[in-house]
């Protein structure tokens, strides 16, 4: 389609066979606004898909770290006399460890990138001590949960909307 360029009164005319006659300042501002929205809308989403998948990323890598508990079911951590503290350490190559006051306990955990977290393939040694009663406790609370907020230095492990299960700082 062979198309004419032309000057008219300092206005660039475009004359084509099919089309007529077109002026070019409108057709130019209206091509420089919708190329404008276009790119407006395509840097607005890539940047709240950055946004959401450093936040995803961030959090899931954070929870990677030793953990001490401070408080289990809204409740300071109260250690009986020769007992521990209890402490988590999760790893990213799927693995948790810890002491939970008596004995050691291990086991795998899965997490999905986001603030899902499942503990499974739990086992622990077997002493006896005093008083086993937040040892018990925190291994079952464990079992339980499903999700994890992490806030700073502080890790919340939760089943589903409930009340933060324990709660843990970070060890450093």
């Amino acid at each position: 389609m062979p198309v004419k360029v032309r000057y008219k009164q300092k206005k660039l005319i475009f004359n084509s066979q099919k089309n007529g006659i077109m002026d070019s300042s409108k057709t130019t501002n209206l091509l420089k606004l919708g190329v404008g929205l276009v790119a407006i809308i395509l840097i607005t989403a890539c940047q709240q898909r950055a946004v959401l998948s450093d936040a995803k990323n961030n959090e899931s890598s954070s929870l990677y770290s030793k953990w001490q508990l401070i408080e289990l079911n809204g409740s300071a951590v109260e250690v009986a006399a020769g007992l521990k503290t209890p402490v988590i350490t999760i790893e990213k190559a799927g693995r948790i460890s810890g002491n939970a006051s008596c004995n050691n306990f291990f086991g795998s955990f899965e997490t999905d990138g986001s603030f899902r977290l499942k503990f499974s393939k739990m086992g622990s040694t077997m002493m006896a001590c005093n008083d086993m009663s937040l040892e018990r406790e925190f291994l079952q609370k464990l079992e339980v949960v499903d999700n994890f907020t992490l806030r700073g230095d502080t890790l919340s492990l939760n089943k589903a909307r409930m009340a933060p299960l324990p709660r843990l700082v970070r060890v450093r």
